[in-house]
């Protein structure tokens, strides 16, 4: 989908950030001084994104891809025997702080991955609508991560939906190392054929090139998986700093994922429950009447509230129609659910340990569920 680019959007005061930083105020103060002209980004199937002045349409820049470099001789056929997909992500901008100076800077930086077209994601550097020219290629384009850089990166089907905490794009957060990063699930078709949960960090590359050290953290939900793939992921803020705490992640055999990222330090981020010395979901959505059938893929992120009675309510529904094949199928009857959190769970239950302590709740299953029914009335009188 296209993204429209306008003005400050983080939603946050400096006295929610680190004292030592820029102030943000003075920065969205800026942004609306210079009475820029909003800018909408549309990615095209002609293997590039492009950024018009959404006020009277004119176009400001068009980006190509490295990855897509192939796809300009697709699109000077006159006729082709199928559709390719090349530039078929949903772009988005979002306001990040970068560490290269005392006090740190903000910008505003657009980012977006191939989608069909390509096994990639790329940051481009928008703060300044006037500096998007040719001439200033090397300080727009930032970086890009591709499954040359990882093998465990697949398609990312990723479109941008508003986060209600921060009110950017849900795949950007300020995580508790002090840093901003774009949180990428692996997608599908990946080498390895895992599901695996990427956070980048919006200052690209380390110093000699490579993604590594503190610039990227990859979360794997199980090492000996197959033929999987994560398709969506949404973070929460437990303690209302700002900073992402918990992360909800769906995959393509059906299951939720909890992963704890609340500490300062990356290496103690982990699955929330572990049976064993092995990650275990917190729910997977099977098919048949008692639950106990194929898996249920899941493709969208799942939707985070929170109910009074305390806890987080994930909502998800299931479904898949990725490639040709998948859909319609009537073999399965798909779902949607609503698993409430409410913590403390005993993950050994997951594999029938009946070794639940005290005060502790068996991690919900398709019985422990309570089943509801959607009606449509035709009655139209």
């Amino acid at each position: 989908p296209p993204w429209l680019q306008r003005g400050a959007l983080l939603r946050t005061t400096d006295v929610d950030l680190p004292s030592e930083w820029a102030s943000y105020r003075d920065f969205a103060l800026a942004r609306a001084e210079a009475s820029q002209a909003p800018l909408l980004w549309v990615a095209s199937n002609d293997s590039m994104l492009h950024a018009f002045n959404a006020n009277d349409g004119s176009p400001v820049m068009s980006y190509l891809p490295s990855a897509l470099m192939g796809g300009l001789r697709l699109a000077s056929l006159e006729s082709t025997k199928s559709i390719t997909a090349t530039m078929d992500g949903g772009p988005f901008t979002a306001d990040i702080h970068l560490d290269d100076r005392a006090t740190g800077v903000w910008r505003t930086y657009l980012f977006s991955s191939l989608n069909r077209g390509g096994k990639a994601v790329f940051a481009l550097d928008a703060t300044n609508p006037a500096a998007l020219t040719e001439r200033n290629a090397n300080g727009v384009f930032k970086w890009m991560f591709s499954a040359a850089d990882d093998a465990d990166l697949g398609y990312v089907l990723m479109d941008p939906v508003v986060h209600r905490s921060s009110g950017q794009p849900a795949n950007v957060v300020r995580l508790n190392t002090g840093h901003f990063a774009l949180m990428i699930p692996n997608g599908y078709g990946s080498s390895n054929g895992l599901a695996a949960l990427y956070f980048l960090d919006v200052a690209g590359r380390q110093a000699d090139g490579t993604w590594g050290g503190a610039r990227l953290k990859k979360l794997v939900a199980s090492e000996t998986d197959s033929d999987n793939g994560m398709m969506g992921a949404t973070w929460v803020d437990i303690d209302n700093n700002g900073t992402a705490d918990w992360v909800y992640a769906t995959d393509l055999k059906g299951q939720l994922w909890k992963f704890d990222i609340s500490s300062s330090n990356m290496a103690e981020w982990k699955s929330a429950y572990v049976v064993g010395d092995k990650n275990a979901p917190l729910f997977q959505a099977r098919s048949g009447a008692d639950g106990t059938g194929a898996p249920l893929a899941i493709t969208t992120s799942p939707v985070v509230t929170f109910p009074g009675m305390g806890g987080a309510m994930i909502g998800f529904g299931t479904g898949k129609s990725i490639v040709a094949g998948d859909f319609p199928n009537s073999s399965l009857t798909q779902r949607f659910y609503s698993i409430w959190d409410r913590g403390n769970y005993a993950a050994a239950s997951a594999v029938g340990s009946p070794n639940i302590a005290l005060g502790q709740r068996a991690l919900p299953t398709h019985a422990t569920l309570l089943r509801r029914k959607l009606v449509r009335d035709d009655d139209t009188g």
